[in-house]
């Protein structure tokens, strides 16, 4: 791998203050930098499955993008660290809670109460009925308004399934996803992060929006959060 060119690094970084598509460019300029960061987190917590799928890997490039767009007026080259490491914490945040992995174990008994519906075998998002959790639960029913305020149809329900699907412990969200939808994995990933960002504008600009600030796959105010509780393990307290 050639050299970092830390000159253009700076123009990057500073170009993605203003201009979250900049993310592009930095993409297209770094991405095999994060590649390689990705690889040594999913290599550390043994998820060779994905190692093995360019379309992931692919998808967790953009998160980690994402996640250093949103600190890009933080860094400081002057310190000679690349932002990737100095965001080091924040950066494995984001791959842990792409790839579902669990820190804190629900039992079937929670999650049973939270979904009304059983979790025992496949994992299966149709099968939960949000709007009648949401009728319970006004948190829910916040999500689900807003999610389909912000997106389009396809879009609001294939972030509401992918975020399910994580709830219920699907060590591959994004392909139960996929499959339901005749789409890529990668296609998922990246349609949930395109949502996810809507909402967290919403948040920082609605202050009657406020309460979506507690949904643990949102982080508005610039802390990834690392998707080991959940909204519906909130309610189902």
């Amino acid at each position: 791998m050639n050299a970092i060119d830390h000159e253009h690094l700076s123009r990057c970084m500073a170009a993605m203050v203003d201009d979250q598509r900049e993310v592009v460019r930095f993409v297209e300029a770094f991405g095999d930098r994060l590649r390689t960061v990705i690889a040594g987190i999913l290599a550390g917590y043994g998820r060779h499955d994905l190692l093995r799928d360019p379309n992931e890997v692919d998808g967790l490039v953009w998160d980690v993008a994402f996640v250093l767009q949103a600190r890009a007026a933080a860094w400081d080259p002057d310190h000679g660290v690349t932002p990737w490491t100095w965001a080091g914490a924040a950066v494995q945040a984001a791959v842990v809670a792409g790839i579902g992995h669990r820190t804190a174990s629900l039992g079937s008994d929670e999650l049973e109460r939270a979904l009304g519906a059983p979790v025992a075998g496949a994992f299966v998002a149709g099968d939960v009925d949000l709007d009648a959790l949401g009728a319970r639960e006004p948190l829910v029913a916040e999500w689900l308004v807003a999610t389909r305020a912000v997106a389009s149809e396809r879009d609001a329900t294939v972030h509401l399934e992918y975020q399910v699907q994580r709830v219920l412990g699907d060590p591959s969200p994004s392909h139960t996803v996929a499959a339901h939808h005749g789409v890529t994995a990668a296609n998922v990933r990246q349609i949930d992060r395109r949502v996810r960002v809507k909402l967290e504008a919403l948040v920082r600009s609605d202050p009657t929006a406020c309460n979506l600030g507690r949904l643990p796959w949102l982080h508005p105010h610039g802390s990834a959060h690392s998707g080991s509780i959940t909204c519906l393990h909130h309610v189902a307290a």
